[in-house]
């Protein structure tokens, strides 16, 4: 990035954004889960949000970066402010 001239911002932030990213897919993934429009049904039955077929593969891969890149030790340093 500084090869194109970004200053002031550096490997230790973009890794912490990358961090804070990972938590806020998770809660996509969620939100994905439960509240994206009702697919539509050949029986007219309500449902909500996406089939799970959509939603469960990103909830499990963004899980496991949540893991990989410790992103509770994130959140401890934060509740510990």
């Amino acid at each position: 990035m500084t090869d194109h001239g970004v200053t002031g911002y550096s490997w230790d932030n973009l890794i912490m954004d990358y961090r804070v990213k990972i938590i806020w897919r998770i809660f996509m993934a969620v939100w994905d889960c439960v509240t994206a429009p009702p697919p539509k049904r050949a029986d007219d039955g309500q449902t909500y949000g996406t089939d799970k077929s959509y939603w469960w593969p990103k909830m499990v891969s963004e899980i496991g970066a949540y893991k990989d890149w410790k992103c509770a030790d994130l959140l401890d340093e934060v509740d510990k402010k």
